[in-house]
């Protein structure tokens, strides 16, 4: 059973490997804070006002910057790129997740600079000018499930309101930062310490049977 501690844990471990490995140019360390009814969310400060960057009517940019601005990250990568978790919890049983890899949508110095960046690997696709940034969010809600409609655990791409691509299960703070840095950064955390433990603790199955049959992410655990 994975309970808030272990999410922390996992979080506050990650931000500090990656400011040790000089990956993360800003950072908001993450704590618990406890409500009433047992709910204890684990995230960063000024979560209550994250819902602000919800209105469909934002662009990326807007939403971006909203972000960047009022610090509504826990990690800001060297190329601008926006890392963010948050889990709610009612007592031990997860009630949602939000955690989300926002890509700058300004790498016009990256791709403007290349030469800078040539020789480290982590920026090969960054500089590439055929990039085009979008948002990628694993969500998990149990409370607005509805089977195929709304999946308890899915993936958006982008901002497209009805993306939720049927995931295996919630995801630890782990299994997405391997998730983001094996495909969007070359690998670079392959047999580090993230990458070794990356399944010591997860989260049950949540996906149905039906939403199994169709096109969804699986992965061994």
């Amino acid at each position: 059973m994975i309970v808030p501690e272990n999410i922390l844990e996992q979080i506050n471990f990650l931000t500090v490997l990656l400011i040790e490995k000089s990956y993360s140019a800003k950072q908001n360390f993450s704590s618990i804070n406890k409500y009433l009814n047992d709910k204890t969310v684990v995230s960063w400060a000024k979560t209550n006002k994250l819902s602000e960057t919800f209105d469909k009517k934002l662009s990326y940019r807007e939403v971006y910057d909203i972000c960047r601005d009022r610090k509504y990250y826990n990690l800001v990568l060297v190329d601008g790129a926006i890392i963010q978790f948050y889990y709610e919890f009612q007592s031990t049983t997860l009630l949602n997740h939000r955690v989300a890899f926002l890509p700058s949508p300004y790498l016009e110095e990256f791709q403007n600079q290349p030469d800078l960046y040539v020789d480290d690997l982590i920026y090969a696709e960054v500089i590439n000018r055929s990039i085009v940034p979008s948002p990628l969010r694993f969500d998990y809600d149990k409370k607005s499930f509805k089977e195929v409609e709304h999946p308890q655990s899915h993936l958006t791409i982008g901002q497209y309101q009805n993306c939720r691509i049927p995931v295996k299960s919630a995801i630890t703070p782990f299994q997405f930062i391997n998730f983001i840095f094996n495909n969007f950064y070359n690998n670079t955390l392959v047999n580090t310490e993230i990458f070794n433990k990356c399944n010591d603790i997860y989260f049950g199955d949540s996906i149905t049977k039906i939403e199994s049959s169709l096109v969804h992410l699986n992965f061994e655990v």
